[in-house]
């Protein structure tokens, strides 16, 4: 199924919208300046764990929405790319949520059904139809065989350094690359997927002792896994790369994690020094690493300001931010959580200099800050009505839908970092020439904006689109303006212009 297009409503000038007020708090004036180049844009993207695995009873039309939610570009949000995850095997006994426990296609060693997993498989196929077609495959533990405890979370194991047994590397590279071997060879060629990126590893510093799938790793533990699972798949000849650390939190991307390190005397985190200048897996990690944004919402600015200043002497390297979510209670589906959300993108994207962006579960049954998409009551069988679409949603899709893969981000002074109020960030896509600008306005009172630009997008004609908590407000498109000059940024919202060719 290919998403529809539906035309661009062009609707009467918004005088609320775009002539000056005297009622804005603030006036913030930017220039944009297109020869300052930083980072290419990947990706935007989001996980389908835990969830999705149990949704086998809803019927087809619920979850074609909600693939049409995530991956459409004029139904939804449109996701440039999908994380899958391959499961350790059921584990009940030391996991009592049943969400958080996966099964694996393996049956017995080098045997597999396939047939497990439809619904996220089904997912899969949905992403490329849509489109999109760069996928990343992510693994929480070796399957219960290969591990020490023949549980797949850490569960009794107080003082080793990792679950994967002694000497079994060899055998969990090779469960690894038969499984992506089988999509990327599928034998119905239209259901072959190739997976761009594996992640062996799941926040290797925390403790994975209980609730969930989770196999901590040292240093020294993931650089001798990850060479022998980078030689498995070039020698099967798999276009995947492995993808590493993923770690669990900022800081450990630039200093050690003492409690960790202590704890089980071993080195765990500076993962941007070891991986880069004492492993030698360049060419394995494709001269990339990954990191999640958790932990760092009281120091928004601070951490990446320093992972930054790491990264600068390693310009040769990038860096993924491949999951986040608000690590609260109390499911919101308002702009509060959206804005939050927003000012974490943008300090990633500014600040750390991050080639993607990626959020926790594409759909949740709970009743926290986690999901994409939320359903009440997941062992139901849903209806459409049924997907609560917060607004959260489209303050990713103000990024994911309009700054596509492959865009640069250029200069915006004056509003960068501006987080508590308003902030802005410039794309453009050497492609097809459009210029894309992300605002969001944290102010309980709206503010007016003027950017400059140079002489080459001077006149340029943006359709705004914008999102605020009126109903009906996600991201339709406002009439056009050229150029941007007392344009009123509504309170607490986020408003996107797109110039179609500069």
């Amino acid at each position: 199924m290919m998403c529809e297009h539906t035309s661009v409503f062009r609707g009467a000038v918004l005088l609320a919208l775009v002539a000056g007020s005297a009622a804005a708090q603030e006036v913030h004036n930017d220039v944009l300046k297109l020869d300052e180049r930083f980072q290419t844009i990947d990706h935007f993207t989001a996980a389908d764990a835990w969830t999705l695995q149990h949704l086998d009873h809803w019927p087809k039309d619920t979850l074609e929405h909600v693939a049409d939610l995530l991956f459409c570009k004029d139904k939804g949000i449109g996701l440039s790319a999908w994380r899958f995850k391959i499961g350790a095997g059921i584990n009940e006994e030391a996991i009592s949520d049943h969400r958080r426990t996966t099964e694996t296609f393996e049956t017995a060693p080098g045997e597999y059904d396939f047939s497990r997993q439809r619904v996220p498989q089904w997912f899969l196929q949905a992403a490329k139809e849509r489109g999109v077609d760069e996928f990343h495959a992510y693994v929480y533990s070796p399957p219960m065989r290969l591990t020490k405890n023949e549980r797949t979370n850490m569960h009794g194991l107080d003082s080793a350094t990792t679950n994967l047994k002694p000497g079994a590397e060899q055998c969990f590279a090779e469960y690894l690359a038969d499984i992506v071997e089988h999509f990327h060879t599928h034998p119905e060629t239209e259901r072959r997927v190739s997976f761009d990126w594996i992640s062996p590893y799941n926040e290797p510093q925390w403790a994975w002792e209980r609730g969930q799938e989770g196999n901590r790793a040292s240093n020294t533990d993931m650089a001798r896994f990850i060479p022998v699972l980078a030689a498995e798949l070039d020698s099967r000849g798999l276009p995947t790369q492995v993808l590493a650390p993923e770690s669990g939190d900022i800081p450990s991307m630039y200093e050690l994690r003492e409690d960790a390190t202590q704890r089980w005397d071993a080195d765990y985190g500076d993962y941007a020094a070891f991986f880069i200048e004492e492993t030698g897996l360049a060419e394995a990690l494709g001269n990339t690493l990954a990191y999640h944004s958790y932990w760092s919402d009281d120091a928004i600015i601070e951490h990446r300001e320093a992972l930054a200043r790491t990264m600068e002497e390693y310009p040769d390297w990038r860096l993924f931010q491949t999951e986040y979510c608000v690590m609260e209670w109390d499911r919101d589906l308002t702009m509060d959580t959206a804005l939050r959300v927003a000012q974490i993108i943008h300090a990633d994207l500014t600040v750390v200099n991050a080639a993607s962006w990626g959020w926790w579960l594409a759909l949740s049954p709970y009743d926290y800050k986690d999901g994409l998409l939320y359903v009440e009551d997941d062992e139901q069988a849903a209806t459409p009505e049924d997907i609560l679409t917060p607004r959260l949603l489209w303050a990713l899709g103000h990024y994911s839908r309009f700054v596509r893969p492959g865009a640069e981000r250029v200069g915006l002074e004056g509003a960068k970092h501006d987080i508590e109020g308003v902030a802005g960030s410039a794309y453009h896509h050497a492609g097809d020439g459009r210029l894309t600008l992300v605002y969001f306005n944290q102010l309980e009172d709206s503010a007016l904006l003027t950017a400059d630009f140079p002489e080459q997008a001077a006149g340029l004609e943006f359709t705004p689109y914008v999102t605020t908590d009126a109903e009906g407000q996600t991201h339709e498109a406002q009439a056009v303006v050229r150029g941007i000059e007392d344009f009123e940024l509504p309170a607490r919202s986020m408003v996107t212009f797109v110039a179609e060719e500069l």
